[in-house]
């Protein structure tokens, strides 16, 4: 990934602002950033590979992609520049509550592909959107973060306007070791396909779920129809 151009703006940024951040390990942080970034890369090629009804199907539709927890901007900023070409219309929303990550991922953001991302300086259940939009499609990255699904879904509400319909497909990275188990399936809150849930602000039935492998980690996929009252 090193030698991609696409990404040079922000390896440079991550290698200037690192040693007073902390964005990853200020240990070989070069070979550590690399193989990060490989890592988003090679998980988001993986799952837009996948058949239905996990695979991600996002090529030419309006897609809403959140990642939660966004820390030093992985896997947000891969998937938004790979995304942005791939997508009929992209709108690409970032949320991390440490102010100091936050004012980097705002500078960072400047620099990807138009329409460059929003950043929400806030925990996600604080998140209130200023322009509220009905996609196609609306993607939820988690590689750090530790939400069960009922909390990412009570979240996504104020995104979207009243009455939009949409495909909702929630990505979480996990080891490459690690197996579908009733377990896992406890920890991240994911219901039984047909389950519905919801409150006073929308309405969402489970669809599918599963584990896709993908190079050095592994994405807990979990997708509903979603809502919006």
């Amino acid at each position: 990934m090193s030698g991609d151009a696409t990404f040079v703006g922000y390896r440079s940024e991550v290698l200037r602002w690192n040693e007073s951040i902390n964005l990853v390990s200020r240990r070989d942080t070069e070979a550590q950033l690399d193989g990060l970034l490989a890592q988003c890369d090679d998980a988001l090629a993986a799952w837009r590979r996948a058949v239905k009804p996990l695979g991600l199907a996002a090529d030419g539709r309006d897609i809403l992609y959140l990642d939660l927890g966004s820390g030093g901007g992985l896997p947000a900023v891969v998937w938004h520049e790979r995304l942005v070409v791939a997508a009929g219309r992209l709108r690409t929303v970032l949320v991390e509550p440490r102010e100091k990550r936050a004012w980097f991922l705002e500078r960072v953001a400047r620099q990807l592909a138009a329409p460059t991302p929003d950043v929400f300086a806030c925990r996600w259940n604080e998140a209130t959107a200023t322009t509220a939009s009905s996609p196609e499609l609306v993607i939820v990255s988690l590689k750090a973060l530790r939400l069960n699904d009922g909390e990412v879904l009570a979240g996504l509400a104020p995104f979207l306007v009243a009455g939009a319909q949409v495909d909702l497909a929630i990505a979480r990275f996990h080891p490459q070791d690690q197996t579908w188990s009733d377990e896992l399936v406890s920890s991240v809150g994911i219901p039984e396909p047909g389950a519905l849930g919801g409150n006073v602000d929308f309405r969402a039935e489970a669809k599918v779920s599963g584990l896709l492998p993908a190079g050095e980690a592994s994405l807990v996929v979990s997708r509903y129809r979603y809502e919006r009252r």
